[in-house]
């Protein structure tokens, strides 16, 4: 973390895979470098399996840097919540799935998503293509019926300017997540 000149982009290739880094070591020392390493942080605490703090840290004004900044871009920062949503959503482990529709700090990580960029919201629910071929449940969201998830999406209304959806029905009409979603299945 102290080298010269700064190795960031190490840090966060050593931190995607599975590592041996000590938690309680390096978590002061991502933690006093601010919103450039976040990223950094965030896979330090998934690669512990902590996602309960993944997601308490996952906040817009935690990972997004200003103009000047080597932070995250909103696009990316979403990008990001997407894959790692997604990934809990279809990882068959009911604690892990239950933390996507979950409250945090506010909405559900999905719902506060699903406002941001519905798209990329919508693609954390669709069904897994690779799940398909191992004979898993392809829909994901392990403990929740299609249903549960029909009366999450029926009551989130996107930001106008994101929701530029594809289908017959915008996605800021009424129901139109949730129709989007039932389409996809």
């Amino acid at each position: 973390l102290l080298c010269s000149p700064p190795r960031k982009w190490d840090i966060i290739d050593l931190l995607k895979r599975p590592n041996r880094c000590h938690e309680a070591s390096c978590l002061p020392l991502l933690a006093e470098r601010g919103v450039p390493y976040a990223e950094a942080l965030l896979y330090l605490y998934r690669s512990v399996g902590a996602h309960e703090r993944v997601l308490s840290n996952l906040v817009e004004d935690r990972c997004v840097g200003g103009a000047n900044s080597e932070g995250w871009t909103k696009d990316q920062f979403h990008h990001w919540k997407a894959d790692y949503l997604r990934s809990l959503w279809h990882s068959n482990n009911t604690s892990e799935t239950k933390l996507v529709l979950t409250s945090h700090q506010g909405d559900p990580p999905l719902v506060s998503l699903l406002k941001a960029d519905p798209i990329l919201g919508l693609k954390v629910l669709s069904p897994n293509d690779t799940a398909k071929s191992m004979n898993v449940d392809p829909v994901g969201g392990l403990g929740f019926t299609i249903k549960v998830v029909v009366h999450v999406l029926k009551d989130v209304i996107p930001k106008q300017s994101t929701a530029s959806g594809s289908g017959p029905i915008p996605l800021t009409a009424p129901n139109g997540l949730a129709l989007d979603y039932l389409e996809a299945l």
